[in-house]
């Protein structure tokens, strides 16, 4: 499976008969899910936790395919970070050589 960022929201608020519920409103592009039942599942995640919606009949995912979700479209974080420390420590090795 791979996960492809496809928008970006503010999550709000509803609330009826007592109770809160977050809103979120989705892009256009999935206006063809108006109506559909959809199973939502929760990811944790480093640094906090997500969600993945999936309609009914698209087929269950189990924590097999959660473990080993591959996300396309943006570098790891954790990548990006220790591709800076390497090219910090590259700069501090030629300065102490020097």
């Amino acid at each position: 499976m791979k996960l492809k960022k496809v928008g970006k929201v503010k999550i709000g608020k509803d609330s009826t008969k007592g109770y809160v519920y977050p809103k979120l409103r989705l892009p256009k592009d999935f206006s063809d899910l108006i109506g559909e039942k959809v199973n939502i599942y929760e990811a944790f995640l480093e640094g906090g936790r997500g969600i993945l919606i999936l309609p009914e009949g698209v087929g269950q995912i189990g924590q097999n395919e959660l473990d080993n979700l591959e996300v396309v479209g943006r570098k790891d974080e954790t990548e990006e970070r220790l591709s800076r420390l390497e090219k910090a420590i590259e700069k501090l090795t030629k300065l102490i050589e020097e």
